[in-house]
């Protein structure tokens, strides 16, 4: 199963190729009005899923507010009796 990560970015990657495709067209023609269409449709799918899976949690903490402690990736800091311990940042 693709990541998130994956998804987006074949988004990204289809939206490019549309827009490719509308730059190739002119006026009013059915291949024109099909594309917009297709873009139209894909963009606000793609809007809903990158607000749900990244803005939400964006926008939980506010520009520029520090990470509270215990949240992070942990850290190596030393080791006790041959093994690793961490901390979070």
């Amino acid at each position: 199963m693709p990541t998130i990560y994956e998804v987006l970015k074949k988004d990204h990657d289809s939206h490019r190729e549309v827009l490719k495709r509308l730059d190739a067209t002119s006026g009013d023609s059915p291949e024109r009005e099909e594309l917009y269409a297709t873009m139209k449709q894909e963009v606000e799918a793609h809007t809903a899923a990158e607000e749900e899976t990244f803005y939400a949690t964006l926008m939980a903490r506010p520009e520029g507010q520090a990470r509270r402690p215990g949240e992070g990736a942990p850290k190596r800091q030393r080791t006790q009796g041959g093994r690793r311990l961490a901390r979070r940042a």
